[in-house]
């Protein structure tokens, strides 16, 4: 049984987490390659984001800040890679696969940005 719900689970969140993200042609997305473009529509503003936002708050950072600050990008630019990896594993050798290594990439780019704002946000108000 788990066998069905799983894949429909994995369906469920194909369908409706581009439409979640908030790009507006993702609505319209039936196919694979339709998914697939949106997501990388998505991938490419939040990846912009998070360097925008990296390159504010390197520059705001002292040197010992910047050590880290690349550090902690480097590691987390691995797990980004290694997650959505075994993300996508789940439905290796499916279209299925693709798609949910994509959405992950947006997903957790979109999380990063975030995090790098919030460090801008604090810095900001010291």
């Amino acid at each position: 049984m788990t066998y069905f719900i799983r894949p429909f689970f994995a369906l469920n969140l194909i369908l409706v987490s581009p439409l979640a993200i908030g790009d507006t042609k993702c609505d319209k997305a039936t196919s694979t390659v339709e998914i697939r473009e949106c997501l990388s529509t998505d991938y490419k503003k939040h990846d912009k984001i998070l360097n925008a936002n990296y390159k504010t708050l390197y520059s705001m950072l002292p040197d010992k800040g910047k050590s880290l600050l690349k550090r902690a990008q480097k590691s987390w630019l691995q797990y980004r890679e290694n997650e959505c990896e075994m993300a996508a594993f789940q439905y290796y050798g499916g279209t299925l696969s693709l798609v949910t290594l994509d959405l992950c990439y947006v997903e957790m780019t979109e999380k990063r940005a975030k995090e790098l704002s919030n460090y801008i946000d604090s810095f900001n108000n010291i």
